[in-house]
Protein backbone atom coordinates (compact mmCIF):
# COMPACT_ATOMS: atom_id res chain seq x y z
CA UNK A 1 0.00 0.00 0.00
CA UNK A 2 2.34 2.50 0.69
CA UNK A 3 5.25 1.82 -2.09
CA UNK A 4 1.94 2.22 -4.26
CA UNK A 5 1.27 5.85 -2.57
CA UNK A 6 4.86 6.56 -2.71
CA UNK A 7 5.36 5.45 -6.17
CA UNK A 8 2.04 7.46 -7.46
CA UNK A 9 2.54 10.80 -5.41
CA UNK A 10 5.66 13.35 -4.82
CA UNK A 11 3.23 16.14 -4.20
CA UNK A 12 1.55 16.10 -0.51
CA UNK A 13 -1.09 13.97 -0.68
CA UNK A 14 -4.11 12.85 2.02
CA UNK A 15 -4.45 9.16 2.87
CA UNK A 16 -7.10 7.53 4.47
CA UNK A 17 -6.73 4.30 6.08
CA UNK A 18 -7.93 2.56 9.05
CA UNK A 19 -6.82 0.74 12.27
CA UNK A 20 -3.90 -1.13 12.00
CA UNK A 21 -2.77 0.42 8.46
CA UNK A 22 -2.47 3.83 9.63
CA UNK A 23 0.52 2.87 12.94
CA UNK A 24 3.41 5.23 12.41
CA UNK A 25 5.34 2.23 13.99
CA UNK A 26 6.26 -1.96 13.74
CA UNK A 27 3.68 -3.84 14.86
CA UNK A 28 3.77 -7.56 15.95
CA UNK A 29 1.50 -8.01 12.91
CA UNK A 30 4.72 -6.31 10.81
CA UNK A 31 5.51 -2.76 9.23
CA UNK A 32 2.54 -0.84 8.94
CA UNK A 33 1.50 1.57 5.48
CA UNK A 34 2.09 4.37 8.53
CA UNK A 35 5.36 3.15 9.61
CA UNK A 36 6.09 2.78 5.44
CA UNK A 37 5.16 6.56 4.36
CA UNK A 38 6.44 7.70 7.67
CA UNK A 39 10.31 6.13 7.08
CA UNK A 40 9.85 7.30 3.55
CA UNK A 41 8.62 11.12 4.40
CA UNK A 42 9.42 12.86 7.54
CA UNK A 43 6.64 15.44 7.39
CA UNK A 44 4.30 12.55 7.58
CA UNK A 45 1.51 13.53 10.23
CA UNK A 46 -0.71 10.79 11.89
CA UNK A 47 -4.16 12.14 12.80
CA UNK A 48 -6.71 9.69 14.42
CA UNK A 49 -10.27 10.09 13.99
CA UNK A 50 -12.90 8.84 16.22
CA UNK A 51 -16.06 7.89 15.26
CA UNK A 52 -19.54 7.90 16.53
CA UNK A 53 -22.03 5.20 17.02
CA UNK A 54 -22.39 3.90 13.24
CA UNK A 55 -22.72 0.97 11.25
CA UNK A 56 -19.46 -0.01 9.15
CA UNK A 57 -18.74 -2.81 6.63
CA UNK A 58 -15.75 -5.28 7.77
CA UNK A 59 -16.27 -9.15 6.48
CA UNK A 60 -20.00 -8.63 7.50
CA UNK A 61 -21.90 -5.27 8.70
CA UNK A 62 -21.07 -4.36 12.45
CA UNK A 63 -21.99 -1.57 14.81
CA UNK A 64 -19.34 0.72 16.53
CA UNK A 65 -19.70 1.51 19.51
CA UNK A 66 -18.14 5.11 19.44
CA UNK A 67 -15.52 6.44 21.26
CA UNK A 68 -15.44 8.29 24.66
CA UNK A 69 -14.68 11.55 23.35
CA UNK A 70 -17.15 11.63 20.87
CA UNK A 71 -16.88 11.60 17.25
CA UNK A 72 -13.97 14.09 15.88
CA UNK A 73 -10.44 14.51 14.94
CA UNK A 74 -7.45 14.67 17.30
CA UNK A 75 -3.68 14.73 16.22
CA UNK A 76 -1.59 11.78 17.97
CA UNK A 77 1.55 14.05 17.79
CA UNK A 78 3.19 13.00 20.79
CA UNK A 79 0.99 10.45 22.09
CA UNK A 80 -1.83 12.78 22.73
Amino acid sequence: MARRILDAHSEPTLVLAANLHTQASVTDWGTPMGASLAAARSAMRNIQIDYGTETFYNFTPRRSGGHMGGPGLRSTENGE
